[in-house]
């Protein structure tokens, strides 16, 4: 880390992207949000327009603005990386989950549907039943609470 803020303190300017990254990763390991977001920020400056680490910044972005409770930019920061990488349900799943906590109910429905519409993730019914209730879609939110119970009932392990 010692090297990392050295180098920041003496050629912020001439710091390539990749090293603001591993810098803002490292605050954002060691808990220090802020210093993440600034980081990745100064990253972000100095990558091209072209190339596709843009979107795995903004990811990182998203998720820093998510534990700094910046609504808004972490949902634009996950619309950005969702743009970039739509069949990315792992990440999609992630946004509506997200979305869903700050009471963006509406907008983290229209996640889910396309999680759901990808495939079937295991165990995930009950959640979507809570999102559509949430986001007053009743009749979406009845048939995954029924799939979520059946599924239960065939086993009840579960």
């Amino acid at each position: 880390r010692s090297a990392y803020a050295a180098a920041i303190r003496e050629a912020p300017e001439d710091m390539p992207a990749r090293a603001w990254i591993a810098l803002a990763d490292l605050a954002f390991d060691d808990g220090d949000a802020a210093m993440a977001m600034a980081n990745y920020t100064q990253a972000l400056k100095r990558l091209p327009m072209s190339t596709g680490h843009r979107a795995e910044v903004r990811l990182k972005i998203a998720r820093t603005a998510s534990r700094l409770n910046d609504r808004e930019l972490a949902r634009q920061a996950y619309a950005d990386y969702l743009a970039a990488h739509p069949m990315d349900s792992d990440i999609r799943l992630e946004a509506a989950r997200v979305l869903s906590a700050q009471g963006a109910h509406k907008e983290a429905v229209r996640h889910y549907r396309k999680v759901a519409a990808q495939g079937p993730v295991a165990g995930i019914e009950m959640e979507l039943a809570r999102a559509f209730m949430a986001a007053e879609a009743y009749a979406e939110a009845e048939t995954y609470a029924r799939m979520a119970h059946a599924n239960h009932q065939a086993d009840p392990e579960a």
